[in-house]
């Protein structure tokens, strides 16, 4: 894959602005990641390895939470509203699903702030939608409740996890789906997709990691006929993608024989 704008997934940690330029008040938060030995965050805007959709969704949260007045996570206190942020890329829209990790054990502990922040990402998206044809930057907006006391980004449980808006999945080609250039992913079938929830396990290069399972299904002997299958057993399978991409590959590659 190439070697920069590969990161299409990105879990950054929230941190005071120094020197706000947007606001003279305490509020907002920068996003990077915790420098060497410390838990000071050092922003990363414009990261050459992630990709422009996240660097774009990166200056949006900046500006918002200064709007809204969001307040950054202080371990040494315990207090503070947002402590990570996930951005995840969805490849065929290169649209950004958020999730937003709040300090809180539910919602009505968060909802206030979160509504003045998501109020204010949706109006910088539309903005950004006039000049850039009409194209949003969000996907969907998830909340995450965390009120540890750990450096744990989330906490475990599926209550932990809420939809706020848009498509509940982020979907995914796989690597063997002939694409044709075709960006909808309404004309794919939908064997050729794997769906991601923000919860589940995703590489942060899935360019790079399409072409570690395609290696992966050129390993596996091809099924000379349907009644001698090639038998492969795949454990921590996650959404599935070495199993179906194998699947998929021995598919368009052994005249109709397949795997079992």
């Amino acid at each position: 894959s190439t070697v920069v704008g590969w990161r299409t997934q990105a879990k950054l940690a929230c941190g005071p602005i120094p020197g706000n330029k947007w606001s003279s008040s305490s509020s907002g938060c920068t996003f990077g990641l915790f420098q060497r030995g410390s838990h000071t965050v050092i922003s990363c805007p414009e990261c050459a390895v992630h990709h422009p959709a996240i660097n774009r969704a990166v200056k949006y949260l900046t500006q918002a939470t200064v709007t809204a007045q969001t307040q950054p996570y202080d371990e040494s206190t315990g207090t503070g509203d947002l402590r990570y942020v996930q951005l995840q890329v969805e490849r065929y829209t290169n649209r950004i699903c958020l999730t937003l990790v709040y300090n809180a054990e539910k919602i009505q502990e968060c909802q206030a702030g979160f509504a003045r922040l998501y109020k204010e990402l949706r109006r910088l998206d539309a903005e950004g939608a006039e000049s850039s044809g009409g194209k949003r930057l969000f996907h969907s907006f998830w909340l995450h409740y965390n009120d540890g006391d750990t450096n744990t980004i989330f906490a475990r449980g599926n209550d932990r996890w809420q939809l706020i808006d848009g498509p509940e999945y982020v979907r995914e080609a796989l690597p063997t789906t002939q694409r044709n250039n075709d960006k909808d992913s309404s004309n794919k079938q939908n064997d050729g997709l794997l769906f991601f929830l923000p919860s589940t396990f995703r590489q942060g290069n899935m360019d790079g990691f399409d072409e570690i399972a395609l290696e992966v299904a050129r390993a596996i002997p091809i099924p000379s006929s349907d009644s001698n299958p090639t038998k492969v057993c795949e454990l921590y399978a996650g959404v599935g993608t070495l199993g179906l991409t194998a699947l998929s590959y021995a598919h368009h590659h052994s005249n109709g024989n397949g795997l079992s």
